[in-house]
Formats: C-alpha cells, structure tokens, sequence
C-alpha cells in the first residue's frame, strides 16, 4: 500500500538527515587522524646541523641562548620556516631559585663567565703581535683559587666561532678582581661582532 505523501516526505527528510551526519562525522574523524597525524610527526627528534644556532623567544625574536651542533631537539609547533623545539638539558641545582627576588643582579658593567665569576672593561683591540683582548675578572665563586683558567672565543656578524684563547689568572682570591690579557693571534679586530669569556676549570 503506498504511503501517503507527508509520511513519505518525512522518511526521505530523515534519510538526508542520517547521510549527511554520517559524512559530517567521517570528515570530524578524518580532521582528527590528519591532526594526530601532524602531531605525530612534528614531536620527531631533530639535531643541530650547524656549528652553533640561535634560540630565539619568537621568529626573528631576541635571541636567549643557543645550541651546539648535534644537540638534541624536539619541534612541537612549525611557523613558516621557524621550528618551536624543546630541549631537555641539565644545570646545576644551585643556580636555581623558586623565589626571583632572591637573585642578585651582577653589576651592569660586569657579565657572567658562569661558577661565580663575571667579567668587565673588557677591550679587543689589534697591535703588532695580533689582536690584544683585556678586561678585568672578578672572583664571586666564594672560594680562593691558586690558579683559575678561562677560555676567550670570538665570533663574526654570523655567530661563527673564528678563535679562542686561554686566561689563565693565578691567586685568585674570594671577592677579589683582577686583570686580565690575551693574545688572539688569527683574529683582527674588525673581524670580530661578539665574544664571551667562560669559566673552565681551576685549582
């Protein structure tokens, strides 16, 4: 017996609602496996192909520390040609605090060579026997050292290492500072963009 007219128009009403929930879901579904997917791959491990790289706090950001090459990351997010990462990394105990009103900031002229010593007035400049690098050091390590060695690396406008030299400071005691000079034979003056001066090892 043919149904009547409203009945049957219901009935196909229904059909097209049941469809179209079924592809609105395939495609839901099909959203989330492509987004699994992506997350999926962007938690791949990479490593550092160049010498040293940048860690900046935003695409072409401040930078705020960097990696050496090898070094192990994590991409969680992609931006254009910018990669988000993670690192997992370790420092000591001792240069962490819970409570950042605690930290006492070096003075402004003086920047960290890491153990407790900073350094200041630091000058490169180039003479007859090479490039001339002096500064003042200051022992803040809160113990006395015989001999305290430090290594000097110079870098061009690309962040490129170009050399490095020792200091190597003797009698060095608690709360003392002291001057310092080195010789960067490679180097000329005009070469160089950026330096740092890092704590290496002591007796």
């Amino acid at each position: 017996m043919p149904l009547p007219g409203a009945e049957l128009a219901h009935i196909v009403r229904r059909r097209e609602f049941v469809m179209k929930s079924k592809i609105r879901l395939i495609s839901i579904t099909g959203s989330l496996a492509l987004a699994a997917s992506a997350l999926i791959a962007s938690e791949a491990t990479y490593f550092v192909k160049l010498e040293r790289e940048n860690l900046r706090s935003t695409p072409n950001g401040d930078r705020i520390g960097q990696l050496l090459q090898k070094a192990e990351v994590k991409v969680i997010e992609e931006k254009g040609d910018w990669c988000k990462v993670t690192v997992t990394a370790w420092i000591p105990k001792a240069s962490l605090t819970t409570d950042p009103s605690t930290i006492q900031a070096a003075h402004r002229d003086e920047k960290p060579a890491g153990s407790g010593f900073f350094f200041s007035n630091v000058s490169i400049s180039t003479g007859m026997l090479g490039t001339q690098c002096l500064g003042e050091m200051t022992n803040n390590s809160g113990r006395d050292y015989t001999l305290a060695n430090f290594i000097v690396s110079v870098y061009d406008e690309n962040d490129k290492l170009i050399e490095t030299a020792y200091v190597i400071i003797g009698n060095f005691a608690k709360g003392a500072k002291k001057s310092f000079e080195t010789l960067l034979i490679n180097s000329q003056a005009s070469q160089i963009a950026s330096y740092k001066i890092q704590f290496e090892n002591g007796l």
